[in-house]
């Protein structure tokens, strides 16, 4: 299968090798020869770990199992490929302290265009007529490498607790999990598409990807971190659950999980918009925003927009990127806390039944191109 595609595989990696080179001589002429020679080492095992990747599912380049493959590799595996080479690029900066001068946002800046190509390859291979199992393949895999190296990443910058690196064992254990089932000849059932898997997974990506940047400071970015993790691992738990057919169609207790859907719909996004109107409401009560005339006129426009549901998910983004504003360097008083996770959880989760506008909703829940 290598044959059929060795031109384009050849050239799009001997770009990515020029790429890394010019990188490494900007990081040279900044860092100094002993980091960039580190940055180097990491980024080309990482680039070869994300080629042996590619190569070996290249055999997947196809609609599906009964289709013949396509001869070429489309602009949705090309830009995803891209993607899996900018994850390689992020990996050189691991194990050494943050880079100085403009060089310090580079990290964050490769890891955020990243997070926009994971949106828009889809987009692309749907529009072309050329939506593969390779791309579908590939994309898990490098969520995954990057999951794992972003979040270490932002660790070792102090701007994550530890813990959110549970974010990046949950996909491992899983597939460790599904292997061990099947090494024990266990069933193993499959999972079905679910948009709010990829919702999830697209905050996770584009939340490291902004603290990444020198613009928000701890610790009110590690509590972000653990409030952006809880949402994730629990849809691992209840993967896992179906994986080994605890939730299966037609049941009893796959009856009760659409019931607990019902009610996080219905009741539980409703609810958590008005706590959180009550929050904010506490907030100005006790005179804890300390901020100008003109932001606080933008918080309340926010309050407006998530609490009546008018672009909710929007105007959660908006109180979230506020809060990491206003409470850096401070620690965060319990109101503050509990507020940052309910904005964050309806900026992830949506924001349910009684809402005035919810196209921002659907954008965030829809694959584009279709």
């Amino acid at each position: 299968m290598l044959a059929l595609y060795k031109k384009e595989i050849l050239l799009i990696y001997s770009l990515a090798v020029i790429f890394l080179l010019t990188i490494y001589i900007v990081v040279f002429n900044i860092e100094g020869s002993e980091f960039a020679n580190h940055w180097l080492i990491l980024s080309v095992v990482t680039l070869i770990i994300v080629i042996t990747q590619t190569i070996s599912r290249l055999g997947l380049n196809r609609l599906d199992e009964k289709s013949p493959p396509y001869k070429i590799l489309g602009w949705g595996n090309r830009a995803t490929i891209f993607r899996g080479v900018l994850i390689a690029v992020l990996a050189g900066f691991l194990f050494k302290p943050w880079p100085e001068g403009l060089l310090i946002w580079l990290p964050g800046s490769i890891y955020f265009v990243a997070s926009i190509i994971d949106r828009l390859d889809g987009y692309l291979a749907r529009i072309t007529q050329m939506q593969s199992q390779l791309g579908t393949e590939l994309d898990t895999v490098y969520d995954a490498i990057g999951l794992l190296i972003a979040p270490l990443l932002a660790v070792s910058y102090g701007q994550l607790h530890w813990s959110y690196l549970l974010v990046s064992m949950a996909y491992y254990l899983f597939v460790l999990g599904i292997y061990m089932r099947k090494f024990r000849g266990l069933k193993v059932n499959k999972l079905s598409a679910n948009i709010s898997r990829r919702t999830i997974a697209g905050f996770q990506m584009g939340f490291v990807a902004v603290i990444l940047l020198p613009i928000f400071r701890p610790p009110i970015t590690q509590l972000a971190g653990i409030a952006f993790m809880l949402p994730l691992l629990f849809g691992f738990l209840i993967d896992w659950c179906i994986v080994r057919g605890s939730l299966v169609q037609g049941t009893g207790i796959a009856l009760n999980l659409e019931y607990l859907k019902s009610i996080g719909k219905n009741v539980l996004l409703p609810g958590l918009r008005l706590i959180a109107l009550v929050l904010v409401i506490c907030l100005f009560n006790e005179n804890v925003i300390q901020a100008s005339f003109n932001t606080l006129i933008i918080i309340l426009i926010a309050t407006f927009m998530m609490v009546c549901g008018f672009a909710g998910r929007t105007g959660a983004a908006m109180l979230a990127i506020l809060m990491g504003m206003l409470y850096q360097d401070q620690e965060p008083s319990l109101i503050v806390t509990t507020l940052l996770f309910i904005i964050i959880w309806i900026m992830m989760l949506g924001i349910g039944r009684f809402s005035l506008y919810k196209r921002d909703e659907d954008w965030v829940n829809r694959y584009d191109g279709k």
